[in-house]
């Protein structure tokens, strides 16, 4: 019902009816009539009973508030008693008296009956204000239990819609999914079926619902077995995992399926059920098989192998051998099994090994021959041709181990053979040139003899000749075809002190604790640069008649070889070495010969000494 039609109904009722308010105008006509009444009766013989007509206004306050009732009412007795003796009549005074005591008596039971009236009829009004009160206040409260049902009823709604879509949901989901997934009673009725279990009966998923296994299965045996697997499941409570079951479907094909039936409680039912889901692991068997049958394969031609080979994780560890193997290295395969790939090698092969994993992981296969320790200790060479290949569910490194010792050995004696021969020739190279080179000098020297005025200035020549001479004589003597810088010093040493023609050589002194090598590219270069400095300090020196005050000195400390030439002498002024600033011919073609690395010339003024130093590091030098 409508609280807003009833509320409306019940005004109008009120309206309408005798409970009604004080009206102004009827309280006014009541108040009015009284004089009129009083002079009428003023008219009348006493004896009738005017005064009974007062009644008249006193029923008029019926309509008015309470006090006016009794106002009138007092003001009509007044009027009434005074009409006795403001105005006497002939009438008998017993007669008058009793008329206006009826009068009086029916004025005053009209007043206590009009206000008994209106007393019951407020108790009316406040009985009929308290029933609307409680009427309105049972209205708001049916009209809040209406609103408040409206919006149970649209959540529920809401709910139930929310509750299907969920479902649908959850029906999309389980039919996305490529297993098999079933609920079923213990009769075999299906209670719930996806789109996989469907398939396999031919069936949609409505059509199946409700229906029982033994009537859509078509092999017997199978229907009975599964039926019987799911009454053990729901009688024990206890979850099963069938790994393997054969499983016929609606086109014949025998399928194998991995089955997990867990018991299920129907909810709002008191019957049990069983909740399963069926994986179809067919493909996998397969897979498995041709696996096995691989493995075998494999396993027979590693085993018949002519060559040792080894499998090993991505991380280095052995994980197999096979029979060549066990007899090249002298381990079992058990032993084997237990190691590691860095046991097999030298450890300054273990760098080289990390390599060869990464280039295996990056590119698949690597050949090398690497240095192998056998058992005894004993070492080998291999040549190793290793490659990525799938070995059960992981991938391996199989490496094929052919002992190339043999073949390493002569290749090593072949090499050696051919840096013999080479070095020979190299020798025999360098001592022609060495004896071309003196043939040159001694053409020199009779050129010399024949002209004495070019003494001076072929000097120079020859002893620059003689420097290249000694780094081909050092080179063609040695096993090695090494020069070594104290045997260069001491060559040209003893070459400038002849071509000087004093009777002492130069103080010659070496502090080397270890041989230093020049290096080849840079020989002659260092021997020519050591050659001018040696005369370029014979020249200068102010004692001539005694070179031996020219001191040279070779040393070595750590990576660093320094040649130091120290004679009598002053430098002219101004002279700076590094901005080429009074250097001579000699000087300047020592700066032009000075190796841009490795190689540091210093010329200094010490008292009444020249001291010339030359630094030679890598890669001039090796120490």
């Amino acid at each position: 019902m409508n609280p807003e039609r009833v509320s409306t109904h019940r005004c109008d009722s009120h309206d309408n009816g005798l409970l009604s308010g004080p009206r102004p105008g009827i309280a006014l006509a009541s108040i009015a009539l009284l004089p009129v009444l009083f002079g009428f009766d003023r008219y009348l013989p006493l004896g009738v009973a005017v005064g009974v007509l007062y009644v008249i206004p006193v029923l008029l306050t019926l309509w008015s508030p309470p006090r006016l009732t009794f106002v009138v009412a007092c003001v009509a007795s007044l009027l009434v008693v005074a009409d006795v003796y403001l105005y006497p009549h002939d009438t008998m005074t017993w007669i008058a008296g009793l008329n206006r005591a009826f009068s009086l008596l029916v004025i005053w039971s009209t007043a206590a009956l009009v206000y008994l009236r209106q007393r019951a009829e407020r108790s009316v009004v406040v009985a009929h204000a308290e029933l609307e009160r409680k009427v309105d206040a049972r209205t708001a409260h049916l009209a809040e239990l209406n609103r408040h049902l409206e919006r149970e009823v649209t959540e529920r709604a809401r709910a139930e819609q929310a509750l299907q879509e969920s479902e649908r949901h959850l029906r999309r989901i389980i039919d996305l999914v490529p297993h098999r997934i079933f609920a079923k009673d213990s009769d075999g009725h299906f209670l719930l079926a996806n789109r996989a279990v469907a398939d396999v009966y031919g069936l949609t998923v409505e059509a199946l619902i409700g229906r029982c296994m033994s009537d859509v299965h078509e092999n017997r045996e199978e229907a009975a077995r599964m039926l019987a697997d799911d009454r053990a499941v729901i009688e024990s409570g206890v979850a099963r995992l069938i790994p393997e079951e054969t499983f016929t479907d609606v086109h014949g094909r025998c399928r194998t399926l991995r089955t997990l039936k867990i018991p299920y409680a129907i909810p709002g039912d008191s019957r049990r059920a069983v909740l399963g889901m069926a994986i179809d692991i067919t493909e996998d068997k397969e897979r498995q098989r041709r696996l096995i049958a691989s493995e075998e394969k494999y396993r027979a031609l590693l085993e018949n192998a002519v060559d040792a080979i080894l499998l090993a994780n991505p991380d280095g560890r052995l994980v197999d051998a096979n029979r060549r193997a066990e007899l090249l290295l002298g381990y079992s395969k058990d032993e084997l099994c237990r190691m590691s790939a860095r046991d097999l090698h030298p450890p300054e092969e273990y760098a080289r090994l990390q390599e060869v994993f990464r280039e295996l992981a990056n590119h698949g296969t690597t050949l090398v021959v690497h240095p192998v320790l056998r058992k005894g200790g004993e070492m080998i060479y291999c040549e190793v041709a290793a490659q990525l290949i799938r070995f059960g569910d992981q991938y391996v490194a199989q490496g094929i181990f052919r002992d190339v010792t043999e073949r390493e050995r002569l290749a090593e004696a072949r090499l050696a053979q051919e840096k013999q021969h080479r070095d020979t020739l190299i020798r025999e190279v360098h001592h022609r040139i060495k004896n071309n080179l003196q043939g040159v000098i001694g053409l020199l020297y009779r050129h010399v003899h024949a002209h004495p005025e070019l003494e001076q200035t072929m000097a120079s020549v020859v002893t620059q000749v003689q420097s290249i001479s000694v780094v081909h004589g050092l080179q063609g003597q040695g096993e090695d075809t090494q020069v070594r810088l104290c045997d260069m010093v001491r060559e040209i040493t003893r070459n400038a002190s002849v071509l000087a023609r004093g009777e002492h050589a130069p103080d010659l002194q070496f502090a080397v604790p270890r041989p230093v090598i020049v290096d080849k590219e840079e020989a002659v270069a260092v021997a020519l640069i050591v050659n001018e400095l040696l005369l370029n300090a014979l020249k200068h020196c102010h004692c001539e008649l005694n070179i031996s005050q020219v001191r040279i000195w070779v040393g070595q400390a750590g990576g660093v070889a320094e040649v130091r030439v120290t004679n009598p002498g002053c430098l002219p002024p101004g002279f700076d070495f590094a901005a080429n600033k009074g250097c001579g011919t000699g000087l300047g073609l020592v700066r032009s010969l000075l190796p841009s690395t490795g190689a540091h010339l210093e010329i200094v003024q010490d008292a009444a000494e020249v001291r010339v130093s030359l630094r030679l590091t890598t890669p001039v030098v090796r120490c």
